[in-house]
């Protein structure tokens, strides 16, 4: 795998986890579902906020609004998602490809093989390298279209790696909420089958709708997180509904409790800022709703 490729397939195994199963957008509300930043209030008086990324170097998306610069600004500590070491960028990338003597065409079969190789092209990989991924690693590449990958490659940074950076920069605590164990593990915890799955229904999404990230961006920016979270969990006619369901609870729901178990002290403390995606934010059982069932008092500022 080229040094391109694989830094690419670092940042995009992290922040594209949200982005593998688009489907059919359908209407409706749900709990916090307009907004991006949002006040949080502990039993204790002290306040925090919570901020929704969105896993991308677009400028527009870079571009901090007033409320989101303030809130990083007046927070003594940062919780992200992840925070990567070298050693887990390593970890990260012998995960994603096959060390068992099997190769991807032979777990794809002719015909998706082909399929995956032809998207695979504007990446940057050819069959050679391609035969090298499991079937997750490929859906970590395919999660963010090209243009994302050659910005980063001119030495973008995505938005939660910007904010990181920009705390650091003014002396802020940084802290991850996840292990990269824990993130590798929601894949490498499929069975061949299910990844094989999840990497046709992908596919097909692309094939169908190449404008689905322009759209999410644009959703985004308008602060809709309903329509997005629609995106995501919706049922796709690709995908066994029994396995998706089980697969949703594993990259949204039981990944929110974890997180809001471990932030909880810092938000108890005060004056801190937790930015995660923005998917783990609305909905019954999001971040939003977790805290809120604990007593904590939840403001849209943005």
């Amino acid at each position: 795998m080229t040094q391109r490729i694989q830094s690419y397939l670092l940042r995009s195994l992290v922040l594209g986890l949200w982005l593998l199963l688009p489907g059919t957008v359908l209407g409706g509300e749900l709990p916090y579902g307009q907004g991006l930043l949002w006040q949080v209030q502990a039993p204790n008086g002290r306040t925090s906020h919570v901020l929704g990324t969105f896993h991308t170097s677009d400028p527009r998306i870079l571009a901090l609004p007033a409320p989101v610069a303030q809130a990083l600004d007046r927070a003594e500590a940062l919780a992200v998602e992840i925070v990567l070491t070298p050693q887990d960028q390593q970890a990260m990338a012998m995960a994603a490809m096959l060390t068992d003597g099997r190769s991807l065409d032979q777990i794809l079969g002719p015909k998706l093989f082909a399929r995956s190789a032809s998207v695979a092209r504007p990446y940057g990989l050819g069959a050679a390298q391609l035969r090298l991924f499991k079937p997750w690693g490929l859906l970590s590449l395919f999660s963010l279209p090209p243009e994302e990958m050659q910005r980063q490659q001119r030495g973008a940074r995505a938005l939660d790696f910007r904010l990181q950076d920009l705390a650091r920069s003014k002396g802020k605590q940084v802290m991850a909420l996840e292990t990269i164990d824990e993130q590798i593990g929601v894949f490498d915890s499929l069975s061949d089958a299910e990844q094989v799955s999840l990497l046709r229904s992908t596919l097909n999404e692309l094939e169908k709708n190449p404008k689905i990230f322009e759209k999410m961006v644009r959703d985004y920016l308008a602060r809709d997180l309903t329509t997005i979270h629609a995106m995501m969990t919706e049922l796709s006619d690709d995908v066994d509904p029994a396995f998706q369901a089980r697969f949703i609870e594993r990259i949204l729901d039981s990944r929110n409790l974890t997180m809001v178990q471990r932030a909880e002290a810092l938000l108890r403390r005060g004056k801190a800022l937790i930015a995660v995606g923005a998917l783990h934010l609305p909905g019954p059982r999001g971040i939003l709703s977790l805290l809120a069932e604990r007593g904590y008092e939840i403001s849209r500022i943005y």
